[in-house]
């Protein structure tokens, strides 16, 4: 798959030589098949495979990274200073990596994000919580995005399992389709789009830690009854 993006030997060889390397054709079929441009593809595996060899220069094995440890490793980078994000922009030799490391824990070569993954009984603040980390030190979105997001993912948790710990082997389609249905009938045209956008941060965010099937769209209300939800790239 790789050889798609990168033809010249030697960038080839060394592509292929590396701890991150068995990985690189997932992440670049997963990477075209939600459409990203070439560039971006190249990027991204050049940019996991950098990673990968930063990991085995600091002895970090791959079955101890998680979303620290990509910290550690971005945190010396320099950001592009952005207005509506307080650390600024992730560097583009940094791009990708957070998705990278989702890959690698559905590879179960990275263990489950347990912190960000607390136990059904743990209840609907910890889930909203560790979402809220998730959305500032892994995804660097925005204070006021965050707060649209937490807003949305709290209403969903509601109309889903009301005041119950929740299930997320329980949330189906059709509780997503009617939710997003619900909260965009009452807003502009203009910003008709928001709480599906909401709504699919969050869902991908459960994706990433393992408590539900990966999603790469909102399911569409009229044809959900009855099932799960999509399991299906992102």
């Amino acid at each position: 798959m790789i050889e798609r993006y990168f033809t010249q030997p030697a960038v080839l060889n060394r592509m292929r030589n590396g701890i991150v390397s068995p990985y690189l054709d997932a992440l670049a079929a997963e990477l075209e098949a939600q459409h990203y441009s070439r560039k971006s593809i190249r990027r991204q595996l050049r940019n996991a495979h950098a990673f990968g060899g930063w990991l085995a220069k600091q002895h970090v094995p791959l079955a101890h990274v998680d979303e620290a440890v990509v910290e550690r490793y971005t945190e010396p980078m320099r950001r592009r200073p952005c207005p509506s994000r307080r650390r600024g922009e992730r560097p583009h030799n940094a791009r990708g990596l957070p998705r990278f490391v989702a890959l690698l824990r559905r590879e179960d070569v990275v263990p489950a994000q347990l912190e960000a993954a607390p136990c059904a009984a743990s209840g609907t603040e910890r889930w909203l919580e560790a979402f809220d980390r998730h959305l500032e030190h892994v995804a660097g979105v925005s204070a006021g995005r965050r707060k649209n997001c937490m807003h949305i993912a709290r209403g969903l948790l509601q109309a889903a399992f009301g005041n119950s710990d929740p299930d997320f082997s329980q949330l189906r389609a059709e509780h997503v389709a009617a939710f997003v249905q619900s909260r965009a009938g009452k807003r502009a045209p203009t910003c008709r789009k928001d709480p599906g956008s909401a709504v699919l941060t969050f869902l991908r965010f459960l994706s990433t830690v393992g408590v539900i099937p990966l999603i790469c769209h909102m399911p569409s209300p009229a044809c959900v009854s009855g099932h799960t939800l999509p399991c299906h790239g992102f």
